[in-house]
C-alpha cells in the first residue's frame, strides 16, 4: 500500500492591502462580468461591478469598508424602488 505525505505550510495573516489585492487578481483571472477598480481615499484600490459608476479613475471612492455606500448592482436600481 502506497502513502502519500501531506505537507501543511505555515499559517499566514494578511493585512488589508494584501487582501484587496489578491481579490483583485482573482477577479482579473476569472471574472464572468465586467468589473473596474475604485481607488479609495484610505489608500488602497477595491472592485466593483456596477454598471453605474462613472470616472472612476478620475474620482477616488470610499469603500463600504471605509464608510462609502454600497454601489447600485444592475436590477435592484432604488429608482425602482427596490
Amino acid at each position: 500500500m502506497e502513502t502519500s505525505t501531506i505537507t501543511k505550510a505555515a499559517a499566514k495573516t494578511y493585512n488589508q492591502n494584501e487582501v484587496d489585492s489578491l481579490v483583485i487578481e482573482a477577479l482579473r483571472a476569472k471574472a464572468n462580468t465586467p468589473y473596474h477598480i475604485h481607488r479609495c481615499p484610505d489608500g488602497h484600490e477595491w472592485a466593483c461591478n456596477s454598471p453605474y459608476c462613472e470616472d472612476v479613475a478620475a474620482v477616488p471612492r470610499q469603500c463600504m469598508d471605509h464608510g462609502g455606500d454600497r454601489p447600485i448592482q444592475k436590477g435592484l436600481e432604488p429608482w425602482r424602488g427596490k
